[in-house]
């Protein structure tokens, strides 16, 4: 019988519903340690106080099976991008690894043992840098596996190892040197002029920000730049509650994305080799990246391109 024994990290802030509706996934897993994550609210926000209060509560005084709870929360609002980060180096001070819950990410019921399933068998693998649980696009790989490499890394529900988060520089201080160091393995990795133009703008949106507003594209760069693979689940393990106006990043549903979840047998079937699935990167930077050649555009008008690249 599965028994949770991977620290559980649950990020929060003010949507109610969706984090009692996470949470409830994560009571049912029964994950023996659970970071609550929490960020404070903002005094401009009437209301958002007594809100971020009420999911705290509930979600301590739900804590009802044996786990040791770790509240990590703000005194003052920090904004999504270093809430995370800072939670995220705080559990890692602390863990050799982790799964990670946003308040919108609903996970499937075998996501939680296929994350420490694959945590335990990659943990000394340091081509591996995160473990991910939403496929995003409908693609089902040739082989007859549960999942597979890729070099997209997707933040809906996933977990990684204190070794590869330690790789992680929210500042992107070594950004104008390995961008010129790795230009022409970025290029050759992400397929398309669209998606190099893309990424390469985000990044130097990114490094050029006081106040960065994604911590999930910093790590994405990161191992793009240190050559890692990110294993994906061959079924959509996550859905996504977030896309409404309240969203940081998404805003309304796109297209192309899965939004039902299916669930994995065990043993799960692994890959004939650690290798990245050429066919499924081909797919998904093709599909997501249709706002490259904008971002271009813009960037070279020196116009703000913040909106097009976070409010996809």
């Amino acid at each position: 019988m599965f028994h949770l024994t991977v620290p559980a990290v649950l990020c929060t802030f003010n949507r109610y519903d969706t984090s009692m509706e996470v949470f409830a996934k994560i009571r049912e897993a029964a994950p023996s340690k659970l970071y609550l994550v929490s960020d404070a609210a903002r005094e401009s926000k009437e209301n958002e106080k007594e809100i971020v209060e009420r999911i705290r509560t509930e979600i301590e005084n739900g804590v009802d099976w044996p786990c040791e709870l770790v509240k990590v929360y703000a005194d003052q609002n920090m904004g999504c991008a270093r809430r995370i980060t800072s939670a995220l180096d705080y559990v890692f001070e602390r863990e050799e690894s982790a799964i990670i819950l946003e308040d919108d990410c609903l996970p499937a019921d075998s996501f939680f043992e296929y994350c420490q399933t694959l945590l335990e068998q990659y943990r000394n693998d340091d081509r591996i840098m995160s473990v991910g649980g939403s496929t995003i696009i409908d693609y089902r790989p040739q082989q007859d596996i549960d999942y597979y490499f890729t070099t997209e890394f997707c933040c809906c529900g996933w977990a990684t190892w204190r070794r590869a988060w330690k790789l992680f520089d929210f500042d992107m201080k070594d950004y104008p040197e390995k961008i010129k160091e790795e230009y022409g393995y970025i290029k050759k990795t992400v397929f398309s002029k669209k998606a190099f133009w893309n990424y390469t703008a985000q990044w130097k949106q990114l490094y050029q920000s006081e106040k960065k507003s994604s911590w999930a594209y910093i790590f994405f760069y990161e191992s793009i730049i240190h050559h890692k693979l990110h294993i994906m689940s061959s079924v959509n393990l996550i859905k996504n509650l977030g896309f409404d106006k309240e969203a940081t990043h998404t805003g309304k549903p796109l297209d192309y994305y899965v939004t039902d979840i299916q669930e994995l047998s065990f043993p799960l079937r692994a890959p004939d080799a650690v290798e990245r699935n050429v066919q499924y990167d081909s797919q998904i930077y093709r599909i997501t990246q249709k706002a490259g050649l904008i971002i271009k555009i813009k960037e070279l008008l020196g116009l703000d391109i913040n909106k097009s690249i976070f409010k996809r």
